[in-house]
């Protein structure tokens, strides 16, 4: 596998576009549960990001919540296949490229903190993840939230970016959250969170937005897809963030859409 560094984009080197929150019937659903859901709000998902000049759906592979819990492993994580599960997974991720949407999975959620400890186990699975997806994938998140304390040390997580990059996908490979001291060095992209809750995201200026994000690139000296800023997309405010932060140089993607 290349190590040279390797950049989310779209087609013509556009914009990366997507929004985690999706509005459903009175409510939100989201995408990182994608595969959680049955088929019906699949569909609605993948409508209302299209209809709204998305080009890309982030999802979550592994999610040990038991609110919404899903894996594709029976017993352990890199052990027993869920043969049914899988094959959905890799027919969800095909559709979602050959209408030209640009596939991203996340390997672990906020929950899955043990998981990384297994390294062999963890290794194994995201082989086993490789094998299934990379025909599809246009680039791969290591976690949700990965630089939490309670999840991943900085080791760990350049370790798991390294397996990726060197025995796994020639894609980029990133991860998701607030950019510190404990973020990995080596990503090729970062999915970045606001140093706020998305829920409270629409009471923020662009202003802040933009500021953060030019903060986050100094110190990280990557791309950055902006992507968990507002929690909600069919406000005007949320999509002026995307619009203010797509102009940042260094910036690849953005949470919300444009227009």
């Amino acid at each position: 596998m290349s190590n040279q560094q390797r950049t989310m984009k779209a087609n013509n080197n556009s914009l990366v576009i997507t929004s985690l929150p999706i509005p459903y019937q009175s409510g939100l659903i989201c995408t990182w549960d994608f595969f959680f859901y049955d088929d019906a709000r699949k569909y609605h998902i993948l409508d209302w990001l299209k209809a709204n000049g998305c080009n890309a759906i982030v999802v979550l592979l592994e999610n040990l919540d038991p609110n919404n819990r899903f894996t594709i492993f029976k017993d352990k994580f890199g052990g027993k296949i869920d043969r049914a599960k899988r094959d959905m997974v890799v027919s969800w991720a095909k559709t979602i490229h050959d209408n030209g949407g640009i596939f991203v999975p996340c390997i672990h959620s906020d929950a899955n903190s043990a998981i990384v400890k297994a390294y062999n186990q963890h290794m194994t699975a995201m082989s086993i993840y490789g094998d299934m997806l990379e025909p599809f994938v246009d680039g791969w998140i290591f976690a949700l939230e990965g630089n939490e304390t309670q999840m991943f040390t900085r080791e760990e997580q350049e370790g798991a970016v390294n397996y990726l990059r060197d025995s796994v996908t020639d894609k980029p490979v990133g991860s998701h959250g607030r950019w510190n001291d404990r973020c990995p060095r080596n990503v090729d992209f970062w999915a970045l969170e606001m140093p706020w809750s998305p829920l409270e995201g629409d009471s923020h200026s662009s202003l802040e937005v933009v500021n953060y994000t030019k903060n986050s690139i100094e110190k990280a000296k990557v791309p950055m897809w902006v992507l968990e800023d507002c929690w909600n997309p069919v406000e005007q405010v949320c999509r002026d963030h995307a619009q203010a932060v797509s102009g940042v140089p260094m910036v690849v993607g953005v949470g919300a859409p444009i227009s």
